[in-house]
């Protein structure tokens, strides 16, 4: 064996390695239910639970994002938690106005839901 001649590595050896790294299985994610959470409480317009309700909903939505992949989505669930008078407003928001950005754009409604 030459002693001048540097060590390469073989190329079936580079082959099998990379072939090995390949067929590594992917990093686990935790799923949503590795941190289970209820859904917020159901809100009926009360201005003193207003800030908590939009807090529990807005860790809702950080906690299962894959479940509210756009704004709408968030929308639609929030309006699904409200009762009485703030269902009735949300009713006829979501009725009326389809094409406005109050029900298309989440920072649109949340500046007006407060």
């Amino acid at each position: 064996m030459d002693r001048h001649r540097p060590l390469t590595p073989d190329p079936f050896t580079k082959l099998v390695q990379a072939l090995r790294e390949s067929l590594q299985p992917p990093p686990v994610m935790p799923s949503a239910s590795a941190c289970p959470m209820a859904k917020p409480a159901t809100y009926s317009g009360e201005a003193a639970t207003c800030s908590g309700f939009l807090l529990q909903c807005s860790l809702y939505f950080e906690l299962q994002p894959h479940q509210f992949v756009n704004d709408r989505a968030k929308i639609a669930f929030i309006m699904s938690l409200l009762s009485g008078r703030v269902l009735q407003w949300a009713e006829a928001l979501w009725n009326l106005l389809q094409c406005s950005p109050l029900v298309r754009s989440y920072d649109a409604f949340m500046d007006h839901f407060r």
